[in-house]
C-alpha cells in the first residue's frame, strides 16, 4: 500500500465506520448479523480494521441493523479503544442512505477524520488525514468496473485523484474507489454533503468528495490487496487472504458464530436464551470450562485458553486418559423424590419429540427425496416412519442423570497440561429445559458422533452423495485413529456397564436431528447416515433384521 507522507503523533482526528445497512449483496450471511460481523480467518471483518487503528484515536460507529449486537462484539473484544456509537434511524427504506449515515454522526466528527467502509479490508496501514487522500485499487479479478464508484488518477509529483465518478459512468483509465478516505477539510465536506439533499444522502461520502476533488489536491493511496467483503465473491477472497491465526475448525451456521479476537473468545447467536442459558451453565461446569468474562444479548465472551485441540494428535491412549477423566466431569446427580418422572419426561421430549420435529424440518427444506423409501448404499431400508416407530423410546427416556457437556467432542476439548489436563469448550446451554444436568447417554453420543464424522475432513469436503432415482450413495473420509477411537469407545463402555447399542442408537437421532441444520449435500448424508445407523442399531438390539 502507497501513502502520502505523514506524522501521526500530534494530529487530532477520528476513524468513521458507517455499518447501518443490511448487507443485503451478502444474501444469508448476513441474516442474523450485520455486514461487518461477516467471519473473515475466525474473526469479524471489521476487526481486520480495528486493530489497524491505535487504541487512543477515537473511532466513530454508526449503527443500524444488528447494531446492539455489533456495539456488544466491539465492547467485549476491544475494551481498550475509545468508540463512540451514533445511532441511524432509519437504516433501510425511504430516507435511509450512505450520506444520512453520515449526517446522523455530524456531530461527532467536527475534526479531521478518516472515512472507511465497513468491507474494505486490505493488509497495511491506515493513513491519518494529515492531508487529503482517497484510497484506489486494482480491479478485482472477475468484476467490472461498472460494479463500483471509480477515480480519476492525474499524474504529477506526487498522484492525484481528480474526479470520482458514480457507478457505470467511469473514464477510460479509471481505477476503483475502496470508500476510504482521509479528510481534513470537513467543514467543506460537511457543507458540501448537507447542500446535495437527497442526493447525497442517497449517495453518501463520494457525492461530498467528488466536489472537494475540483477545488483541493486529494492525493491517491493505492490499495494492492483491497478485499470488498460486502460482495461474496469478494467475501471469499478476503477469506483466503486473512487466514485464521487459531487452528479451530468451525462449520459455519447462519444463526450462530464463534470469533477469536485477541486473548477473548466470542460467541454469538441469534437466540437470546440460548446465550443467557450458556452463561448460567458455566457456573454448574465451573473448573471444567472457561470462566465467562462478559456478555451481550447476543453474545458472551470468555479468556482464550493456551492449549491445544484434543482433534489434533489424538491417539487411542490419550482418549483413554480423556474417558477417564471424563469420569470425574459426570458427577451423578442425585434426583429429589419428585424428579425421576420429570427428567423421563425430559428425555422423551429431547430424544422422542425433538426427532420428530427435527426429521419434519428436513423434509420441508430438502424435499422429498430422502423421506425414507429406496435403497441406500446398495441396501434396502425401511421408511423413516416405520423405523422411528421402532426405536426404543421408553429405554431412551430412561436417562442417567450427571453434569453434562452436551456437545462433547474432540474440537471442544482443549490439552492444556498440568493437574487439569483438560478443559471443555462450547457447552450446551440445557437438556430438555434443565440447566444443571442431563443425560449420560447424550454425552457418550455426542462424542461418538465426532469420531464417526470429522469436522475437519467435512470442511475440507472429504465427502460425496449420489442420487439415482429413488436410490442414495454415501460416503465419507474417516481418520483410522478415530476408527480405533470409536472401537476403543465400545469397549469401554461394555467394561463400565454401559449400553452400546443405546449409545449407538442415540448417536444415529443426533445425526438425524443435526441434518436439518445443514447445507446440501452434507445435510443429506447426515440424514441417511442417521437414518441407516438407527435401523442397523435397532436390528442388533432386538436381534432382528427389518428393512
Amino acid at each position: 500500500m502507497t501513502t502520502p507522507a505523514h506524522s501521526s503523533s500530534t494530529l487530532k482526528y477520528k476513524v468513521f465506520i458507517p455499518c447501518a445497512g443490511t448487507g443485503s449483496r451478502l444474501g444469508s450471511k448476513t441474516r442474523f448479523l450485520n455486514k461487518a460481523l461477516v467471519t473473515v480467518g475466525l474473526k469479524p471483518a471489521i476487526s481486520r480494521l480495528i486493530e489497524k487503528i491505535s487504541p487512543e484515536i477515537p473511532i466513530v460507529i454508526a449503527l443500524g441493523y444488528g447494531g446492539n449486537t455489533l456495539r456488544d462484539v466491539l465492547a467485549l473484544g476491544y475494551p481498550n479503544h475509545a468508540f463512540e456509537f451514533v445511532t441511524v434511524d432509519p437504516f433501510e427504506g425511504s430516507g435511509s442512505g450512505l450520506g444520512f449515515t453520515l449526517l446522523a454522526a455530524r456531530e461527532h466528527l467536527q475534526t479531521p477524520f478518516v472515512f472507511c467502509a465497513c468491507d474494505t479490508l486490505f493488509t497495511g496501514t491506515v493513513p491519518p488525514p494529515d492531508r487529503g487522500w482517497v484510497a484506489y485499487a486494482s480491479l478485482p479479478s472477475g468484476r467490472s468496473l461498472n460494479e463500483f464508484r471509480c477515480l480519476t488518477l492525474q499524474n504529477r509529483e506526487t498522484t492525484y485523484a481528480i474526479d470520482l465518478t458514480e457507478k457505470g459512468q467511469h473514464r477510460d483509465g479509471s481505477v476503483p474507489y475502496v470508500g476510504m478516505a482521509g479528510i481534513p477539510d470537513y467543514v467543506e465536506f460537511w457543507n458540501e454533503l448537507s447542500a446535495g439533499g437527497s442526493q447525497a444522502v442517497e449517495i453518501g461520502e463520494s457525492y461530498a468528495l467528488e466536489r472537494l476533488l475540483k477545488t483541493r489536491n486529494y492525493a491517491a493511496v493505492n490499495i494492492d490487496d483491497w478485499c470488498d467483503t460486502g460482495s461474496l465473491s469478494g467475501l471469499i477472497q478476503a477469506n483466503q487472504r486473512f487466514l485464521p491465526e487459531e487452528k479451530a475448525t468451525v462449520l459455519e451456521k447462519e444463526n450462530e458464530a464463534i470469533w477469536f479476537i485477541g486473548n477473548q473468545v466470542i460467541k454469538f447467536s441469534d437466540d437470546v436464551r440460548f446465550i443467557s442459558q450458556r452463561v448460567d451453565r458455566a457456573h454448574t461446569l465451573q473448573g471444567f470450562v472457561p470462566t465467562i468474562t462478559g456478555s451481550g444479548r447476543n453474545v458472551y465472551a470468555y479468556e482464550k485458553a493456551n492449549g491445544t485441540i484434543l482433534s489434533e494428535g489424538i491417539s487411542v491412549a490419550e482418549f483413554g486418559e480423556f474417558l477417564n477423566w471424563l469420569e470425574s466431569f459426570w458427577k451423578t446427580q442425585i434426583l429429589r423424590a419428585d424428579e425421576p418422572a420429570s427428567f423421563r419426561q425430559a428425555c422423551d421430549r429431547f430424544y422422542r419429540d425433538k426427532t420428530f420435529e427435527r426429521v419434519k424440518l428436513f423434509h420441508e427444506k430438502f424435499g422429498p427425496f430422502a423421506q425414507g423409501e429406496g435403497n441406500i448404499n446398495g441396501r434396502d431400508y425401511a421408511t423413516t416412519e416405520a423405523i422411528l416407530k421402532r426405536t426404543p423410546w421408553h429405554q431412551l427416556s430412561n436417562g442417567t442423570p450427571v453434569r453434562l457437556h452436551g456437545d462433547l467432542h474432540f474440537e471442544n476439548v482443549l490439552r492444556v497440561g498440568g493437574d487439569r489436563k483438560f478443559m471443555l469448550l462450547d457447552w450446551r446451554q440445557n437438556f430438555s429445559g434443565i440447566l444443571e444436568y442431563g443425560d449420560l447417554y447424550y454425552d457418550l453420543a455426542k462424542l461418538n458422533h465426532g469420531l464417526i464424522v470429522n469436522h475437519g475432513l467435512i470442511a475440507l469436503d472429504r465427502y460425496e452423495v449420489r442420487t439415482e432415482g429413488n436410490s442414495i450413495c454415501f460416503e465419507f473420509e474417516r481418520l483410522s485413529v478415530l476408527i480405533e477411537c470409536e472401537e476403543f469407545l465400545y469397549s469401554y463402555l461394555a467394561r463400565t456397564g454401559r449400553l452400546v447399542e443405546k449409545t449407538r442408537i442415540v448417536t444415529a437421532l443426533i445425526f438425524l436431528n443435526i441434518a436439518a441444520l445443514h447445507h446440501e449435500p452434507y445435510a443429506r448424508l447426515l440424514y441417511c447416515l442417521g437414518k441407516t445407523m438407527l435401523s442397523d442399531a435397532i436390528d442388533r438390539q432386538t436381534g432382528t433384521e427389518t428393512r
